[in-house]
């Protein structure tokens, strides 16, 4: 069974480094916030968010997908991953 798990990511550009940060913005709502080097020009930064979720996931880059905010600095992005449970 292939299940996709949506989350909220907060990017910012212009880092020294790339890394991430786990925020609680309201009780029991994680926030990714994403600080990459890249400028957000041409999709740049957009990679190098995905690179830095798939590192801190331990999955493939093409497992993850922004679903929206591609323009934006707040995003909504999946992790595809294949469970065993069976419902």
């Amino acid at each position: 069974m292939i299940v996709d798990t949506l989350f909220k990511v907060r990017v910012i550009t212009g880092a020294s480094r790339n890394y991430l940060e786990i925020k609680n913005v309201v009780e029991g709502e994680e926030i990714f916030h994403v600080y990459v080097k890249s400028p957000p020009k041409g999709g740049e930064a957009n990679v190098s968010v995905l690179n830095v979720l798939a590192t801190h996931f331990d999955v493939a880059p093409s497992t993850l997908k922004i679903v929206r905010g591609t323009k934006s600095r707040n995003k909504i992005v999946s992790i595809r991953r294949i469970s065993n449970k069976c419902n």
